[in-house]
């Protein structure tokens, strides 16, 4: 999909770098498609909570109790198991790219489950350190909702995973890994919305990005002029 965008800098950026209001054209990427697409996928998103069908919840298992047939009865199958050396497994059940949810589910060598870790917790994030491998990482988190290459940093694969979507905002948690396939660096990034209460009502119309650039002081806002 191509569109056109209009940069506008913030304090600390020099214009000579990123002059204001100009204009380009560039491919946008489906994540951003998708957050482009909200105001739509909100009424569907609204039928499904009133459904029940938006979050699948696990309050209801019991460890020592749920057997591993009762877990995929109610989650539906994996996305991947890993066995471990004691015999247990590790399950993930993960919501990406439509849910904002990932569940990392031990079952032990009895088949009962044994530990839910919710993979996108705080607590879980801050183990997401320099040195893993993608296998450790997808481990951690599940599946991630994309995995993109940019041209200016070929060297450098990134993965993504919604963490958390409102009205206002979307979050994106970002993993970076170098050509050995170990993790360089994470950070999170955030796609703001033309809608939810502490959007201005005077602002213009469209679709909000204000990311931090590694090697300008300040940040860039773009927005995505309707064509």
């Amino acid at each position: 999909m191509l569109s056109w965008v209009r940069f506008e800098y913030s304090r600390g950026l020099s214009p000579d770098l990123m002059p204001a209001g100009r204009q380009i054209r560039l491919t946008l990427s489906s994540r951003l498609e998708r957050v482009m697409k909200t105001s739509i996928a909100a009424f569907f998103v609204v039928l499904l909570l009133l459904t029940g069908c938006a979050h699948v919840g696990v309050d209801s298992f019991a460890p020592g109790h749920t057997t591993e047939a009762e877990l995929r009865a109610k989650l539906g199958a994996p996305g991947m198991v890993w066995t471990e050396a004691d015999g247990s497994r590790l399950l993930e059940f993960s919501g990406q790219p439509s849910g904002t949810f990932c569940y990392m589910i031990t079952v032990g060598p009895d088949g009962k489950l044994r530990e839910i870790r919710h993979a996108f917790s705080e607590d879980n994030l801050r183990r997401v350190v320099a040195g893993l491998t993608q296998d450790e990482t997808r481990r951690l988190l599940g599946v991630p909702e994309e995995k993109v290459r940019f041209a200016l940093k070929p060297d450098e694969e990134v993965w993504s995973w919604s963490i958390e979507d409102t009205t206002e905002k979307t979050v994106y948690f970002n993993a970076y890994f170098g050509t050995d396939g170990r993790l360089l660096r994470s950070d999170r990034s955030v796609f703001y919305k033309a809608s939810g209460p502490s959007f201005s009502r005077s602002a213009p119309q469209g679709y909000f990005l204000r990311a931090d650039l590694t090697g300008f002081p300040g940040g860039v806002k773009v927005r995505l002029a309707p064509i």
